[in-house]
């Protein structure tokens, strides 16, 4: 269940940085803004985006993998926008999962239950819970 205490150690707890490493965690959450951008603009709601076709792959059932790997990483750097975009995307999984092919156990055990599962331990948000 949600524990107020490891939302605030996952998001750095309030702990001020040193510039450098500051400097660091902007680069690392443009990064994230930046792929973020890229794959609600060409593969939103696809498991993949060929970010040199600019196409969208769906290779896990077409369930959104992408949306539902990142989710607790996009938690985690406080972009809440995303985040809800993801969560968006999350929506209903379990309707498109009894339809889904091709299905990889691998891929939905590592990325997908596991993406589900620390986004729930992280918010506490039922949605995750219950798809």
């Amino acid at each position: 269940s949600f524990r107020e205490d490891v939302a605030a150690r996952a998001r750095g707890g309030g702990e001020a940085n040193d510039s450098v490493s500051e400097e660091r965690r902007a680069a690392v959450r443009d990064a994230m803004k930046h792929a973020w951008r890229g794959y609600r603009k060409y593969a939103f709601g696809e498991d993949e985006l060929e970010p040199v076709t600019k196409t969208s792959v769906n290779d896990f059932g077409h369930l959104g993998a992408t949306a539902i790997d990142a989710i607790d990483t996009l938690w985690i750097m406080g972009l809440e926008d995303e985040y809800k975009e993801a969560r968006e995307v999350m929506t209903g999984f379990r309707e498109k999962m009894m339809g889904a092919t091709p299905l990889s156990t691998f891929e939905c055990t590592i990325r997908l239950l596991g993406g589900f599962m620390s986004v729930y331990y992280l918010t506490g948000d039922k949605l995750f819970l219950d798809n």
